[in-house]
């Protein structure tokens, strides 16, 4: 059984594999959903191994067995519509439109329920340089809450991050206490639609750069070209995107204790 239904492109191994993982050989559950949909069994039978396809009304009536929600109930449906297509230009119609909700699934933004981002007006200073990221979530550890501390974590001269420092505040990101400085906003996102997401995500490669010199036992980086297949492609993205949430997950419960950078690349040579 593959991860989420946005892997498929074939509506019955969907079907099969999710029987299947309900209730080992899946008969019972054949039932189940016959009486459910409203037809004979042998018309389950016909559709999963033979022929046979579900209409549009016993598709929408199998999502629903299954529980599937709204978004994955429209995947579904148009699934049905790829396979029954009688011509490739039908077929590669359909083939574009699945493409497009799998890139909805896929959109960080939504899967992570990110925050908002900064202000507009402050978003070229924000992401014009890695070190305002850096300064940025270092407050929240409260070891890097003072000036001096930041600046030698970050080997950075103090001039530079007073100014950080200062912007953080005017922008309402951290706040000063005392000799300290203490996050007012954790975490801020940028949309992948912004033309600045170019510049974010260069700065923290050069970043990655600088560190590749280092040789840390501790840093783990890896860069490889391959070739696979497109529906491949799709998966490795898809896996990818999963351990990101998941990662994310963990990362958003852990104890702020240190401080860390990710990067992950996935693009067509």
């Amino acid at each position: 059984m593959k991860t989420t239904i946005y892997e498929y492109r074939d509506y019955k191994q969907c079907i099969r594999e999710l029987i299947e993982s309900l209730s080992g050989e899946g008969r019972g559950k054949r039932k189940e959903l016959a009486d459910f949909i409203g037809c004979q069994v042998s018309h389950i039978t016909n559709v999963l191994s033979g022929n046979g396809h579900f209409n549009q009304e016993q598709a929408e009536s199998v999502a629903n067995f299954f529980g599937f929600n709204r978004p994955e109930t429209e995947f579904f449906l148009l699934l049905v519509q790829f396979n029954r297509a009688g011509t490739t230009r039908l077929q590669n119609v359909y083939s574009k439109m699945l493409d497009e909700s799998q890139e909805k699934h896929l959109a960080l933004k939504n899967r992570l329920l990110m925050p908002d981002s900064v202000k507009e007006r402050e978003e070229n200073i924000y992401y014009g340089s890695w070190h305002y990221g850096a300064v940025h979530v270092l407050l929240s550890i409260p070891e890097f809450q003072t000036r001096e501390t930041i600046a030698k974590r970050l080997e950075l001269p103090l001039g530079r991050v007073d100014s950080i420092l200062s912007f953080l505040v005017e922008a309402g990101l951290c706040q000063k206490a005392g000799a300290r400085y203490l996050p007012a906003k954790p975490l801020v996102h940028l949309d992948k639609s912004s033309p600045l997401i170019s510049r974010h995500h260069l700065n923290w490669r050069l970043r990655t750069i600088n560190r590749l010199d280092l040789n840390n036992e501790h840093d783990l980086h890896y860069s490889g070209v391959f070739t696979l297949s497109k529906d491949d492609y799709s998966k490795v993205k898809e896996i990818l995107s999963k351990a990101l949430t998941e990662s994310l997950k963990v990362i958003t419960a852990s104890p702020e204790e240190d401080a860390a950078i990710m990067c992950i690349d996935l693009f067509n040579v």
